[in-house]
């Protein structure tokens, strides 16, 4: 671009003009070099970037653009592209993307955004440029279940779909029967593959049961004698989904718990206080059961099992504000029990889980699992809950002080490791391994086993700790590198 500058000197004035003249050069020249610094921070593609939804161009009348070195598109070009919800809240200036079954936040020029109320710290903000809302590609791409790709060559970003690999088609269960007892409630179906949730309502105090994926086939009214529940009603309560919820008035505040076992469904009440916690030793199991092998120390390639706590229809501690429930805790020792899987994959230590998705597993079945891989270590990853929404702090379990046979490591020793390593991750009150002989999973294993409280879900302090990735990952670091520390590798 060249600029042309015509001076003309006719009058007693010219001085004051050439002047004049001259200043305005400076300015433009000043501008240009200003324009110059602005435009890095902000630079536009124009038609040079591209954005592909499964292969096909999306189009918008804005083009995306880089920012600190990540693609910011309008937010509109690609949720429309894929069907998503977009609400904007110009007092809070917050987008709300809601896709499917998930919801993400942003704030413009936070670097904080929430997925599912879960906290991530973004590398790059979103941003409003020339009244449209800019947000980060990638970040929004991969936590709307899409693969992202970036092509330099071609300058374009590839988003395409998932393949959902664990997609199978649903398979209906069927109710046939119900009985009730004094302190029970027994639903019998035509399979084993029993999924539920259940909550409680008050005025009147009520238990709510509802079963996916099943369809009602008896008509059968029990008879009601009990100390615990009054009346007792069931229906199909939804068929899209398909759903049959059992409702059952409570007498009082009872304790309640669940088991399934074959194709059954019980629910057990129990009078306030005497309910066996999650991990008693409830029933017994006969030596044969269990199946043993000689245990061998591995040091060059140990193994170890880790085993998140809960899961499908067992939610374990809840996390609740007001009323709402914000966190449960098998979500949090899943997405802990996962890193810390990756981390020991990394170390070429060999890594199983009891669990690696959503799905309800009994005591037993996370101990013959252990057992049946020889491992060297169990680690059973669970978060702690009290009455108190005061107490706060971090602790590791154990069963026994004594080395098993074949170990060179008693549990005592391996939860004061695990301990070390978990409050200088948490930062947390150190309450200090804790010895329970009847805490079932770490009993049952033949390896040296701990179970890992790592904060309290129920105090809001801790539960914010677990509501951030930052601290998910120092968590699943201390983990990991008090197993290794045991190991010795």
């Amino acid at each position: 671009m060249g600029f042309y500058t015509l001076i003309s000197i006719e009058n007693e004035g010219g001085i004051m003009k050439k002047k004049n003249i001259i200043a305005l050069i400076l300015f433009v020249f000043f501008l240009v070099n200003i324009i110059a610094i602005i435009i890095p921070v902000f630079v536009r593609a124009e038609d040079n970037i591209k954005v592909k939804y499964n292969n096909k161009i999306i189009k918008s009348d804005v083009a995306p653009i880089i920012h600190n070195d990540r693609v910011l598109v309008p937010v509109r070009m690609i949720f429309e592209a894929i069907e998503a919800d977009i609400e904007w809240n110009a007092k809070t200036r917050v987008v709300t993307i809601i896709n499917g079954e998930d919801t993400i936040k942003f704030t413009i020029d936070s670097d904080i955004a929430y997925v599912n109320k879960t906290k991530h710290k973004l590398d790059t903000v979103a941003k409003i440029i020339s009244d449209r809302t800019f947000v980060p590609l990638r970040f929004i791409a991969e936590n709307s279940g899409l693969q992202v790709d970036w092509s330099d060559k071609e300058r374009t970003v590839y988003l395409n779909d998932k393949e959902d690999e664990e997609k199978e088609e649903v398979k209906k269960n069927y109710l046939l029967d119900i009985s009730a007892k004094d302190d029970e409630i027994t639903l019998t179906f035509k399979n084993e593959d029993i999924t539920f949730n259940s909550f409680s309502l008050s005025e009147p105090l009520r238990l709510v049961v509802d079963i996916d994926n099943c369809i009602r086939d008896t008509k059968k009214e029990p008879e009601i004698d009990s100390d615990f529940y009054k009346t007792l009603r069931y229906a199909q309560f939804s068929n899209d989904p398909i759903v049959v919820r059992l409702v059952a008035e409570l007498n009082e505040k009872v304790e309640y718990d669940f088991k399934v076992k074959d194709n059954k469904l019980t629910v057990k009440f129990y009078e306030k206080g005497e309910k066996p916690s999650d991990d008693e030793d409830e029933e017994d199991i006969e030596d044969e059961e269990i199946i043993y092998k000689e245990p061998v120390y591995n040091k060059k390639y140990p193994t170890v099992v880790l085993d998140p706590g809960h899961g499908g229809s067992d939610p374990g501690a809840l996390g609740e504000v007001d009323g709402e429930i914000i966190l449960k805790e098998k979500d949090v020792n899943l997405k802990i029990a996962l890193k810390v899987y990756k981390i020991l994959k990394e170390e070429k230590i060999n890594v199983y889980m009891t669990r690696g998705k959503d799905v309800y597993l009994s005591l037993l079945e996370r101990c013959e699992y252990a057992n049946k891989k020889n491992a060297d270590l169990f680690v059973s990853v669970h978060n702690n809950a009290t009455e108190n929404p005061e107490t706060s702090g971090t602790m590791v379990m154990y069963a026994y002080d004594t080395k098993k046979e074949g170990y060179d490591i008693s549990g005592e020793e391996f939860a004061k490791i695990m301990q070390k390593h978990l409050v200088k991750a948490t930062d947390a009150k150190d309450f200090g391994p804790r010895k329970n002989a009847s805490l079932y999973v770490v009993k049952n294993t033949t390896m040296p086993a701990v179970i890992t409280e790592s904060l309290f879900i129920t105090n809001e302090e801790d539960r914010e700790k677990l509501m951030d990735n930052k601290y998910i990952n120092d968590i699943a670091k201390a983990i990991a590198n008090g197993i290794i520390e045991v190991l010795d590798i």
